[in-house]
């Protein structure tokens, strides 16, 4: 069983990922800013984290994900975006995420990501 915080400002997206990502009896935290996401990345130390690029907030899914990898436990990072441009990838690719999925997502592709860096 993983740790895993799903971070979105959307409810209903944090909700999707959480359910889905439920199934497979993996703890799951939410936040709703990058301030919380740093916060629960402090308390839980999630193995994974699912983060939304374009937060409202202060601190957008880039710089949270700098500061997440930037750690001694370095969580692995998977993020979450509706935009399709390469300087996104590029920018969270050079933050340090793993990942990367353009919204809409399907459930499969969510869990086939999730289970390639959790290594089940």
């Amino acid at each position: 069983m993983a740790r895993i915080l799903v971070v979105d400002d959307e409810p209903v997206i944090r909700e999707l990922v959480r359910e889905t990502l439920a199934a497979d009896a993996h703890e799951i935290r939410t936040a709703a800013t990058g301030g919380e996401a740093l916060a629960a990345a402090g308390d839980a130390r999630p193995d994974l984290v699912l983060l939304d690029v374009n937060l409202d907030d202060e601190l957008d899914g880039i710089e949270v994900c700098r500061r997440l990898r930037g750690g001694h436990a370095a969580p692995r990072v998977i993020l979450l975006t509706g935009l399709r441009g390469e300087e996104t990838r590029a920018a969270g690719e050079h933050a340090g995420a793993c990942a990367y999925l353009t919204k809409p997502f399907s459930p499969l592709e969510l869990i086939e990501q999730v289970e390639r860096l959790l290594g089940s």
